[in-house]
C-alpha cells in the first residue's frame, strides 16, 4: 500500500489501487481495499492555496481615500472563496470573508496591513495631508457597552447573513435592547471601570500638547475656535471679534398669518380641537391666491425677515468656522481656477463642471458599452473599475491643468451617479 499512499492525484490513486488488488491474494483483498480507500479519504482534495496579496499598482496617486487592509484582503480572496463555496449568496459570502478575516492572526494580516499603510502614507503625501503631531500618542477611547456585548456574544454569527446589512444591524440592535439589566451589568461594569481612566489620560494628553476641545475636536489653544470658546466661557462677548450666538430662524408667511388669526379661528370654530383647527387654517391659506393682498403682504414680510436672517447666519458661520460655509469654500476654488485660459467667463471650477458636455457623454457611453462587452478591459467603465477614477481625472484636467481635489471628487461622484442611473 506504500505506492498508493505516496500519490497525490486521485486518478493515479485509483489506477494504483486496481494494480495492487490484482497482485494481492484473494484473502487479503478486502483488507487492502479498506486501507486504500481510507488513505484516499484522508488525503482528500488539496485545499486551494490563498491567492497572493496583489502588488500595488504603480500609477499616479489616487485622489480618493485608499483601501483598508480588510478591503484588500476581501478583493484578493473573494474569487477563491466563491469557487470553494458556490452555494453561498453574495451577502453570505461577504459574511464568511468577514469572519475569516476576524480569525486571521497578525502574521497573516501583516501583508495587507503593510500595503494599506504604505498607500495611505503615499496618498497623504500626495494630497498634502500631514498627520497632526499629537495624534501619535493619543489615548484610545474604550469600547462602549454595546461594543463589549457584541464582541463577547458575536450576534452576527447567530443571526447569519441577511439580504442587506441594514437588516443585520436592526436585528442586532433589537437583541441589545432586549437585554435585562442583569445581563447588561457585566459590560456596564467594565465600561465604568475603563472610561474614567481614559478621561484622565485624555486630559493629561491634551495638557501635554496644549490642546483645547472645541466643536472641531481637539485643536491648539492658539486656534480661533479655541480662542472663541475661551471667551464664551469667560463671559467676555463684548468685542466685535467674538462669535455671536446662533441666530434664530425667521417665521414663514403661513406661521405669521396663523399666529395673528389663531384667536379669531378659535372663536369661529369652537368645536375643533387644536390639530383640526390648524388643518383648517392651512386649507384656508392654500385656497388664497398669490395675488390676494393679505397673503402677498405676509409673504413680503417673511421674505424680508429671511434676508435679515441669512445675513446674521452668514456672519455667525464665518466667525464660528475658520473656513466659512461650503459655498464660500467652493467660490474660493473657482477663484483659484479663474486664471486658467480654458475657463470661460460664464463659469469656472466646480460651477463649470455642473453637467457633462456632449463629448464627455459620448466617452461615458463608449466606455460603459466596453464594460458590457469586455469587463476586464482597462478602459471598461464601472463603479469599481480603475477607469472610473481615470475619467474623473481626465474630465477635471479639461478645466484646470492641476485640478484641486474638490474638482476631482466632484467628477468622480458625477460619474458614479451616472452609472447608478444606468444600472
Amino acid at each position: 500500500m506504500t505506492a498508493v499512499a505516496a500519490s497525490n492525484n486521485s486518478e493515479e490513486l485509483i489506477l494504483e489501487l486496481f494494480d495492487v488488488l490484482e497482485r494481492c491474494p484473494a484473502s487479503a483483498r478486502d483488507a487492502a481495499t479498506d486501507a486504500a480507500l481510507e488513505a484516499i479519504s484522508k488525503r482528500g482534495t488539496p485545499e486551494e492555496p490563498e491567492e497572493p496579496v496583489p502588488e500595488a499598482i504603480k500609477s499616479e496617486p489616487s485622489f480618493m481615500q485608499p483601501k483598508s487592509a480588510y478591503d484588500r484582503y476581501r478583493d484578493a480572496q473573494r474569487d477563491r472563496l466563491a469557487r470553494q463555496h458556490p452555494e453561498l449568496e453574495p451577502m453570505q459570502l461577504n459574511e464568511k470573508m468577514r469572519l475569516t478575516w476576524a480569525e486571521l492572526g497578525e502574521a497573516a494580516r501583516a501583508p495587507y496591513v503593510q500595503q494599506a499603510h504604505a498607500e495611505r502614507d503615499a496618498w497623504q503625501e500626495a494630497q498634502g495631508v500631514q498627520p497632526e503631531p499629537w495624534d501619535s500618542d493619543r489615548p484610545r477611547k474604550p469600547p462602549s457597552v454595546f461594543d463589549l456585548w457584541s464582541r463577547a456574544t458575536k450576534p452576527r454569527e447567530t443571526i447569519g447573513a441577511q439580504k442587506s446589512e441594514a437588516q443585520v444591524r436592526k436585528q442586532i440592535s433589537e437583541l441589545y435592547k432586549a437585554l435585562t439589566p442583569e445581563q447588561r451589568q457585566p459590560y456596564q461594569a467594565e465600561y465604568d471601570r475603563t472610561m474614567p481612566k481614559f478621561l484622565e489620560d485624555e486630559k493629561a494628553w491634551a495638557a501635554k500638547w496644549n490642546l483645547v476641545k472645541t466643536c472641531k475636536g481637539f485643536v491648539p489653544s492658539t486656534h480661533p475656535a479655541a480662542i472663541n470658546k475661551a471667551k464664551r466661557l469667560s463671559g467676555d462677548v463684548s468685542t466685535s471679534g467674538d462669535t455671536p450666538p446662533l441666530p434664530t430662524s425667521y417665521p414663514k408667511a403661513l406661521d405669521m398669518w396663523s399666529r395673528d388669526l389663531k384667536e379669531t379661528y378659535r372663536t369661529k370654530f369652537p368645536s375643533l380641537n387644536p390639530p383640526d383647527l390648524l388643518k383648517k387654517m392651512k386649507a384656508d391659506w392654500a385656497a388664497m391666491t398669490d395675488e390676494d393682498p393679505v397673503k402677498s403682504d405676509y409673504k413680503r414680510r417673511s421674505a424680508k425677515l429671511k434676508e435679515e436672517y441669512a445675513s446674521r447666519y452668514s456672519e455667525w458661520q464665518e466667525k464660528q468656522c475658520e473656513d466659512g460655509p461650503r459655498k464660500k469654500r467652493r467660490a474660493a476654488v473657482n477663484a483659484d481656477l479663474s486664471g486658467d485660459s480654458r475657463v470661460t467667463e460664464e463659469g469656472s471650477g466646480l460651477a463649470n463642471a455642473a453637467h457633462f458636455s456632449d463629448a464627455q457623454k459620448a466617452v461615458l457611453e463608449s466606455q460603459r458599452a466596453l464594460w458590457e462587452r469586455e469587463p476586464t478591459h482597462e478602459d471598461a467603465l464601472d463603479l469599481s473599475s480603475r477607469a472610473h477614477e481615470a475619467l474623473a481625472r481626465r474630465f477635471a484636467s479639461e478645466i484646470s491643468e492641476e485640478p484641486p481635489t474638490d474638482l476631482l471628487k466632484h467628477y468622480y461622484s458625477m460619474i458614479a451617479n451616472w452609472l447608478k442611473r444606468r444600472s
